[in-house]
């Protein structure tokens, strides 16, 4: 999957901010949120993780997942975050 050459000049963007972002990635199962979050990390190296939520409301762990203070971009992902009334309001671009 190409992801057009926005996405990781965006993320890059976010990242650059002071402090810590958290970009979040919503979408109906099987629409490439976990790749694009891939991908996005991908080209940002070290400057982003990704913290995959499938599976989070079944069995949640603490500190599952390490973060490094100086990590300023955490992308996440899960249509979970739609919840909400339907149809899913649109999130922003």
């Amino acid at each position: 999957m190409r992801i057009p050459d926005a996405y990781p000049e965006r993320a890059y963007t976010l990242a650059s901010r002071r402090g810590r972002t958290i970009l979040g990635l919503a979408g109906a199962p099987g629409t490439g949120k976990s790749t694009i979050a891939r991908l996005l990390r991908e080209a940002l190296n070290s400057d982003a993780v990704v913290v995959f939520m499938d599976g989070f409301h079944k069995e949640p762990i603490a500190d599952a997942i390490s973060i490094a203070p100086d990590v300023p971009l955490v992308t996440t992902n899960s249509n979970h975050v739609l919840l909400g009334e339907e149809p899913w309001p649109p999130g922003e671009p």
